[in-house]
């Protein structure tokens, strides 16, 4: 079974999402389900499996889960709206904060002379 339909099959979808939009890593979400489900090997989903359905499906990626749980936001499952205005406000704030990173080395004469 593919992980998008393991998961989406699987009987705590809606807490795995929900802990994968809360930035819980893999690891930990992977070591919740096998100690819930011990005897049941086909109920548990591998690291490599949850982080391509976040990467893939949820739209998070490794430095936007890093300064959600920085910043200390709670979200909801990716499908509600309010959650995915979430996401984008911080992208957009991240991508502000490379601009302006962006900008300060620019101006720093010994950067720009390297970069020749």
């Amino acid at each position: 079974m593919a992980n998008k339909s393991k998961i989406m099959a699987h009987p705590d979808k809606d807490e795995i999402i929900s802990r994968l939009c809360n930035t819980e890593s893999p690891n930990i979400v992977a070591a919740w389900l096998q100690q819930k489900y011990p005897d049941q090997k086909e109920l548990h989903i591998t690291v490599a499996g949850l982080s391509a359905f976040r990467t893939n499906h949820l739209n998070i990626d490794r430095k936007v889960a890093r300064r959600i749980r920085k910043k200390g936001i709670k979200l909801l499952p990716a499908t509600n709206e309010q959650s995915i205005q979430q996401l984008e406000t911080i992208n957009q704030d991240m991508e502000h904060e490379n601009l302006q990173i962006e900008n300060e080395l620019l101006k720093n004469t010994t950067y720009v002379e390297k970069l020749k």
